[in-house]
């Protein structure tokens, strides 16, 4: 596995779940319950898996069995299948090999949160000032900073990066718009956990809750909505 492209998120503590600031209405209704969650140092993406990343792993179809993305034949996807914009309409058993081929793993629930919210402490800042924030920026503002549903233009993903004020107190890019992203996280019915927002459903109102909220899908579900950020951990590390 390479770092390359990849940010480090310290070990400590940071507050998982709970209803967040802003407060979103979605984690109300749930009653949801705030915690002080430690985890061990990893490594995130700093953006989606393109198009262009996949492609070495796509041409392998004939020993891996897995099909490259298609796109829908739509305006929305026009250039959905180009190198630089992130990689769509895959399964979550995809997903996770797509990362595994990289020698990483996709991210646990709390690990991508963690990636939104920052720690108790932030490099090179002491204190977060705002460790329960539901979105990388903090606060919700007229301008919208990430790639999500807006009256005047047309929905479509990006290539990554293109919202470099959709941006983490680590750096990490997209994690509020774009695709919504896969984690290796499981609910107790057994459906893998995505996270975020994405071009397509999530619009200004909505977009604190998407951003706050633990999204389960069918494992086998193939959507232009999500795509792969991938991680690498100790353990994917030590298996280098």
């Amino acid at each position: 596995a390479s770092l390359a492209g990849t940010i480090e998120i310290p070990a400590g503590p940071f507050i998982e779940g709970g209803l967040g600031e802003p407060p979103s209405a979605a984690q109300i209704e749930y009653e949801a319950v705030e915690r002080e969650t430690t985890l061990p140092a990893f490594r995130i993406a700093r953006t989606e898996l393109t198009n262009a990343e996949v492609g070495p792993f796509a041409s392998m179809r004939a020993l891996t069995g897995i099909a490259p993305p298609l796109y829908p034949d739509s305006d929305e996807y026009l250039h959905a299948a180009e190198p630089p914009y992130p990689v769509a309409t895959i399964s979550w058993y995809d997903a996770r090999a797509l990362c595994r081929y990289w020698g990483r793993e996709l991210p646990t629930s709390a690990q991508w949160q963690k990636a939104v919210r920052g720690g108790l402490q932030l490099p090179g800042v002491g204190l977060n000032p705002a460790p329960r924030r539901n979105l990388p920026w903090i606060t919700v503002r007229t301008r919208v900073q990430a790639n999500i549903r807006v009256p005047d233009r047309e929905p479509h993903a990006d290539p990554v990066g293109t919202f470099p004020e959709d941006v983490s107190p680590y750096g990490v890019l997209d994690l509020a718009g774009n695709l919504s992203e896969w984690t290796s996280t499981f609910n107790d019915v057994g459906m893998p956990l995505a996270r975020g927002g994405n071009w397509a459903e999530t619009d200004p109102a909505s977009l604190v809750d998407f951003v706050a909220i633990e999204n389960q899908q069918p494992a086998a579900d193939v959507d232009g909505i999500r795509g792969v950020r991938c991680a690498l951990t100790a353990s994917s590390e030590a298996a280098r």
